[in-house]
């Protein structure tokens, strides 16, 4: 069986901290714990990857569970899922944000019975060819109904 050694004088050193309206702060006698970040193993971190894919959120129980397999505490288990479902979310932002957006086509139609121009400047329909296109339209539908 491994031993399990008590890692919490390790993880906490002390760090003087100024006080309110001191010049320097070396000469403050208070001081504050600061916390040492915390180092995984690979096997543990293949564990937990392994058991994120399956499960993004874990029930207190599971997490008693899961630290006491992989020697953690339920803190860090709790808050490397939560890091974990932060990455996922800002990965799939950023990739969302990578992709173009949909473009649709759009059916260009062009009237054949205007003339093309020299100049730059698209021509616009004019009334005479709106009658002209509703005479042809008009005429298309008188013959086929003489072939019917």
């Amino acid at each position: 069986m491994v031993e399990r050694k008590d890692l919490s004088k390790e993880r906490i050193t002390p760090r003087k901290t100024p006080t309110k309206g001191s010049a320097d702060p070396h000469k403050d006698t208070t001081t504050k714990k600061k916390r040492i970040r915390s180092h995984f193993s690979q096997l543990q971190l293949q564990y937990l990857e392994n058991v994120f894919s399956r499960q993004q959120y874990l029930s207190r129980d599971e997490r008693t569970l899961l630290a006491g397999a992989l020697e953690m505490t339920e803190l860090q288990i709790r808050n490397w899922f939560q890091n974990k479902r932060y990455q996922k979310r800002h990965r799939e932002l950023q990739a969302q944000q990578k992709t173009p957006s949909k473009q649709v086509p759009v059916k260009v139609l062009i009237n054949s019975n205007v003339a093309p121009t020299s100049h730059a400047q698209p021509a616009s329909p004019s009334i005479s060819d709106a009658a002209s296109d509703t005479e042809q339209l008009s005429k298309s539908n008188e013959i086929g109904r003489a072939h019917v």
